[in-house]
């Protein structure tokens, strides 16, 4: 049975460090090409698809920027 996932990035929390990026074992977030405010490029969700909601981007972003639902 196929798990559907969501997640959500709060871009008003969100402060670039791709912490998340980096400890996502499927690629499923990606650097934002699009400079945010204070100069930092903010992460955007690229594969939704290939998510297992295993939350390690949730449970390591440093400003709780990230939630992932099931």
């Amino acid at each position: 049975m196929l798990k559907l996932v969501r997640v959500e990035i709060d871009r008003t929390l969100c402060n670039g460090c791709n912490v998340c990026v980096h400890t996502c074992p499927r690629d499923v977030l990606a650097i934002d090409g699009a400079q945010w405010t204070g100069g930092f490029h903010p992460v955007k969700v690229a594969a939704i698809g290939r998510c297992t909601a295993c939350r390690n981007c949730e449970a390591l972003c440093p400003t709780h920027a990230i939630r992932v639902a099931v």
